[in-house]
This record gives C-alpha cells, sequence and structure tokens, in this order.
C-alpha cells in the first residue's frame, strides 16, 4: 500500500494515540496498518486511499443493515435529540414499540424482550434471567450453566 503524506501522518498518528483491537502491533508496522476508513455506503466502504472494500465483518457489528442508510440516521438522530438516555427502572414510547413488535413475530409464547447494546450484555443478561427463574421456584441447585469453549459470546 503506498501512502499520501496524509494517509502516512494519519497512520503515524493512529499507531501513537490508538490501542488496536484484535491486532498484531509487529506486523500493524510492518504492513503499513492500520487501514484507515473514511465512509461507506451499502455493504461497501471507502479507505483513506480511495479503495473500495466489501465489509465482511459488518454484520456482526453494528452495520448489519449497510452502511449509508439515511433513514436509520435520521431516526437515531431524532431520538438522541429527543431523548438520548432514559434510567434504569423507566421506559421510553420506542422502547415500547420495539418490544411489542418483537413479541409479535417472536415465534412460541416470547412476550418479553430485554434490550441491551450487545451480545455480551444479552448472555449476562439470560444467564441472570435463568438463575433467577429457578431461585424463584426454589430450586437453588439448578445454578451451571453450559457453554462451548472457545465460542464467541462477546467482547466485553
Amino acid at each position: 500500500v503506498v501512502l499520501t503524506d496524509e494517509g502516512e501522518q494519519l497512520r503515524r498518528k493512529s499507531l501513537e494515540f490508538l490501542w488496536m483491537q484484535n491486532r498484531d502491533w509487529v506486523s500493524m508496522a510492518e504492513e503499513g496498518d492500520p487501514l484507515i476508513i473514511e465512509g461507506g455506503k451499502g455493504l461497501r466502504v471507502t479507505d483513506s486511499q480511495g479503495n473500495s472494500w466489501i465489509d465482511v465483518n459488518g454484520g456482526y457489528n453494528s452495520v448489519n443493515i449497510g452502511y449509508g442508510r439515511t433513514e436509520i440516521a435520521s431516526a437515531a438522530y431524532d431520538q438522541m435529540v429527543r431523548m438520548p438516555y432514559f434510567p434504569q427502572g423507566t421506559t421510553t414510547v420506542p422502547t415500547i414499540q420495539l418490544a411489542k413488535k418483537l413479541a409479535e413475530i417472536t415465534p412460541g409464547d416470547l412476550s418479553r424482550s430485554f434490550p441491551v447494546s450487545g451480545g455480551s450484555e444479552a448472555n449476562e443478561t439470560a444467564l441472570k434471567i435463568a438463575r433467577a427463574y429457578h431461585r424463584r421456584r426454589n430450586d437453588d441447585k439448578r445454578y451451571k450453566v453450559v457453554s462451548r469453549k472457545g465460542s464467541y459470546h462477546g467482547t466485553t
């Protein structure tokens, strides 16, 4: 990869000021990494050199519907202006609407949801709910959880 002067400066600043997640520092320095992404549209991202890439990682992060979705950005903006945060023990109209929609489309008799921001929180919450369920039934001996060693359960 041949970097412009500006691109090289950005790369050096990233190595100086960022701790890059899931990257090997030695190979990053040798290979001219990190790749600096400047934008995205649909399933493609564009790097600081103008190269277009298919983003094969976006689906398991927050862009599983693609980049550049103005209707999503507008809805998020409107909600941030109206109510960017609400304390525990309270809720919002969009949260209630989402929970109702999830109950309608979820198979079986599942009717409640617990909104979280990621997979780690979802797994932790599922464990807590399962344990609380058995405690309320006075079945304290049911506390073990089975998981697959080496499987992905979140990054926190």
